[in-house]
């Protein structure tokens, strides 16, 4: 169920993703820090799952309190089965929640080049053009 993809420009993209929110207490940020863990390891057995090589994707280990978990993936990796499965986890305490997947070429060779972000939502994703054309390329060229 990719739903909507909306595709927009680097800057667009940027203003979209300065959400962010006060954490009141130490235990605010207790509770946060563990959700984000809790959704990491939700990740990390979804591409488990799908035989993915940990060498063609990790996940940035710093957070910020803005209900992003943000990802580095290979390009090969992007498909509607992928989003459709991380989208599979953004339901109950993680609706609000945000994928953000950073989309590389040849992540794994040690030279990768940066294609463009990915933000997937529960029900849509937004992405720049260049990644659009990943999304596109992963599917076969099916229709999104």
């Amino acid at each position: 169920m990719v739903g909507k993809i909306e595709v927009v420009t680097q800057q667009v993209f940027a203003l979209i993703s300065q959400q962010t929110e006060t954490l009141e207490s130490k235990e605010g940020e207790l509770r946060y820090e563990a959700l984000d863990r809790s959704l990491m390891q939700e990740i990390s057995n979804k591409m488990g799952r799908f035989g993915v090589q940990e060498t063609d994707w990790h996940s940035i280990e710093d957070w910020w309190p803005n209900r992003t978990r943000f990802l580095e993936v290979d390009a090969s990796l992007v498909s509607t089965d992928l989003v459709t499965s991380l989208q599979s986890l953004l339901v109950g305490q993680y609706g609000s929640w945000i994928v953000n997947i950073n989309v590389y070429e040849g992540l794994s060779s040690g030279a990768a080049v940066h294609i463009g972000p990915l933000n997937v939502y529960a029900s849509k994703c937004v992405c720049t053009k260049e990644v659009f054309l990943i999304f596109e390329r992963g599917n076969g060229g099916r229709p999104l």
